[in-house]
């Protein structure tokens, strides 16, 4: 063979070597992106989902907080009612002693 053959040789077989390398590179890249989205998208469920059961939990805690916060006010209202009845009674008590006293 010539130093001409053997050029030419080694130049296609190079050339093959990068039209290989090129498919193969080309075929990872492809393949890397495809396992990014995957891996994206499925992040992105999880965050979608942890997002509805955190709204679901915050949602039961201002329910639970609205409860208590109404049970509180009637607790406070029927307190209230109790005091001024009893304040009432002993007012009127009160009044009744004064009014005895007087008599006497």
């Amino acid at each position: 063979m010539t130093i001409l053959n053997e050029a030419k040789d080694n130049r296609e077989e190079l050339k093959a070597s990068l039209t290989s390398f090129e498919a193969k590179f080309t075929e990872s890249i492809k393949s890397f992106g495809e396992q990014l989205n995957t891996q994206f998208s499925t992040l992105n469920k999880q965050q979608e989902a942890f997002g509805e059961k955190t709204i679901v939990r915050l949602n039961g805690f201002e329910e639970g907080i609205q409860k208590d916060a109404k049970d509180n006010r009637k607790e406070l209202n029927d307190a209230l009612k109790s005091f001024e009845a009893k304040f009432s009674d002993g007012i009127k008590d009160l009044n009744e002693q004064l009014r005895q006293n007087l008599l006497i």
